[in-house]
């Protein structure tokens, strides 16, 4: 992922971007990140914070719990809405 997309991603999310701090994702919107390397995968799901310092994404989910992951790792993203749970699980990436 390229730090165009990343911020593609806070844009499409609507999420508020403050000075300082984490970007949040509005209530009800949560973010999921695709991350890979050298053959293994990583899903990170119900993201609900993030932040890019220095190359590193940090994520917060709804459980609390914060990953660290190489931006260059970070293939694809997708968000979700409380709204769109009666729609079905859409495919695709954000970006």
């Amino acid at each position: 992922m390229t730090e165009a997309m990343y911020q593609k991603l806070l844009a499409r999310a609507e999420a508020t971007t403050p000075k300082r701090g984490p970007s949040k994702l509005p209530e009800g919107t949560t973010a999921t990140l695709y991350a890979a390397s050298q053959g293994a995968s990583l899903t990170v799901a119900q993201i609900v914070e993030l932040s890019l310092v220095e190359g590193v994404v940090e994520a917060k989910n709804k459980k609390g719990e914060t990953f660290l992951i190489a931006l260059d790792h970070v293939f694809g993203a997708s968000l979700a809405s409380t709204e769109d749970r009666g729609a079905g699980r859409k495919a695709g990436f954000v970006g």
